[in-house]
Parts: structure tokens; sequence; C-alpha cells
């Protein structure tokens, strides 16, 4: 197998990131890793979305929160 990281960079620190198919019969890699990121240099949260078949690439949208989500929160996908 293989190993891929994706750096967020520094002071940057990921939490659990949930995997989005792109469609329901999509193959297990085949979708977004959609999580939290808390940058502990701004106190603030990004939710990034990665795209699993560049997952060392830059994410496919952040969207900045103006807070500190603590670590740990997390939650699921349902397709619905």
């Amino acid at each position: 197998g293989t190993k891929e990281v994706h750096d967020f960079g520094k002071g940057m620190m990921p939490g659990e990131f949930v995997f989005v198919p792109k469609h329901a019969d999509s193959a297990e890699d085949d979708g977004w890793l959609v999580g939290f990121v808390v940058d502990t240099n701004k106190k603030s949260t990004d939710f990034v979305i990665l795209d699993t078949r560049n997952f060392a690439g830059a994410p496919q949208a952040t969207i900045t929160i103006p807070l500190q989500i603590p670590p740990g929160f997390h939650g699921n996908f349902v397709a619905m």
C-alpha cells in the first residue's frame, strides 16, 4: 500500500474527518473527506473539504469559522 499525508501547516490541528462519497455507488476512494481543523495561531477553526483522489493537494474548499471548535467534535454523513 501507499501512504499519503495532507500537510495543513504549522499550528493547524486536524480533527476526525468523515468520508462523503461522490455517488451512492462510488468506490471507497471516490469522494471527499470533510472535517474541522483548529488554527491555533488565529484561534479559529476551518471546515475543510479534501478530494480523496488528490489528498495531498489543496483543499477543494475551506470555510473559516471565527471560533475554536473543541477537539473531538465530529459528525457523520448520511446520504438522503
